[in-house]
């Protein structure tokens, strides 16, 4: 008899200490509102897998937080979804020079502009963000990265049909750091003068980063095409072009890394100077690869950037047409015509269709039957 009550003792025991752990999950009402209800603790969690948690001043620590989320955690609800209108769960979106905090409804919201949704919004601190209506979800523009915030949804707060949100409700959003970026300042692919300082690397919350420097002849220029490259963020797929990438034809020339002094969180631009890399900086055309080399960094899909240089005083341009191509050449420096110059036309087969030298007035003509052929020798 003393073994069965004392059993169902240890049971009474465990069951009440059960509902005190149920009861204790949701705090108590905030600043008299008998009607405020904080987010649930594993809303939160789902919130910041969307995007970037906030995390110490550890590097590498920080650059694994930026990680892309998994699919089916932004695809899974973050608590049970309630009956009716209400609050879901919150995403951050960290892509852009400054992030986005959005509030999920189970509702579409009113979008039509007559209801102002900065009202049912409490910001701590306050930081003047700008309220948007996106579909199902309610957007706060223009906050900060490292710093913490406490938004207050008011009772009351309007779906598009007409309902409203029953109780208020308080969500932590932290964005943590900035991604870490890798990048080249300008969009430019000249570089015109030997004295000139090099190029430009721009970079957030990068330690160091790892220059490669391909240069790639004349004759496998003229099956490339030069553009300005692109930046890719971290843990982001990178993939170039056959007709833009530089790699597969280059010649390595340096390979090496540079140290990057910069704040945390801030801008930081490095200049690279090409030039003094080079034992000899030769006129042509070079293909620049760089990516963040920090402790830490992601070593498959690291942040990372690339472009195309053009080392040369000459500038072209090209007049065509039926009967034939005129070119003319100007210096970059003078914009004087560059008389003397010889230029080759190339074919598709990597053949010498013509040549011509350029006159004193800086120009060269390309008759009809050099730049008229098809397949093979199309110019």
């Amino acid at each position: 008899m003393a073994r069965k009550q004392a059993t169902l003792l240890a049971a009474g025991v465990l069951a009440a200490f059960a509902l005190g752990l149920l009861l204790g999950r949701f705090s108590a009402p905030r600043d008299g509102d008998p009607n405020s209800q904080p987010i649930a603790a594993a809303e939160q969690g789902a919130g910041q897998r969307a995007g970037s948690p906030r995390v110490g001043p550890d590097a590498p620590a920080r650059r694994r937080a930026f990680q892309e989320p998994r699919a089916e955690d932004a695809e899974r609800p973050a608590v049970e979804q309630a009956e009716g209108f209400a609050y879901q769960r919150l995403t951050l979106d960290t892509g852009g020079d400054a992030p986005r905090a959005c509030f999920q409804f189970t509702e579409a919201l009113d979008d039509s502009g007559d209801v102002n949704y900065a009202d049912f919004v409490r910001l701590t601190p306050d930081a003047g963000a700008a309220v948007e209506v996106d579909g199902q979800s309610l957007c706060l523009a223009g906050l900060g990265f490292d710093q913490d915030y406490r938004a207050r949804l008011r009772a009351g707060l309007p779906a598009g049909g007409g309902a409203r949100l029953e109780r208020a409700g308080e969500v932590v959003i932290a964005f943590g750091d900035k991604p870490a970026y890798v990048g080249f300042a300008g969009d430019g692919v000249i570089l015109p003068r030997l004295e000139a300082d090099g190029l430009g690397i721009e970079t957030v919350n990068v330690e160091k980063v790892a220059i490669a420097v391909r240069r790639v002849s004349d004759r496998a220029l003229a099956r490339k095409t030069m553009v300005a490259g692109e930046a890719v963020g971290e843990n982001r797929y990178s993939y170039v072009w056959d007709r833009e990438d530089g790699e597969d034809v280059g010649a390595p020339v340096w390979d090496g890394e540079i140290a990057v002094d910069a704040e945390r969180n801030e801008t930081a631009t490095t200049v690279f100077a090409l030039g003094a890399a080079l034992d000899s900086l030769k006129p042509g055309a070079y293909f620049v690869r760089v990516r963040d080399a920090s402790p830490g960094a992601d070593e498959r899909r690291p942040a990372q950037a690339w472009r195309w240089v053009m080392f040369t005083d000459m500038a072209l341009t090209t007049y065509s047409g039926a009967d034939g191509v005129d070119v003319f050449v100007r210096s970059i420096a003078t914009a004087r015509p560059v008389a003397g110059a010889e230029l080759s036309l190339i074919a598709e087969n990597n053949d010498i269709l013509a040549t011509a030298v350029v006159n004193a007035d800086g120009r060269a003509r390309f008759a009809g039957p050099a730049v008229n052929g098809e397949g093979p020798l199309r110019p």
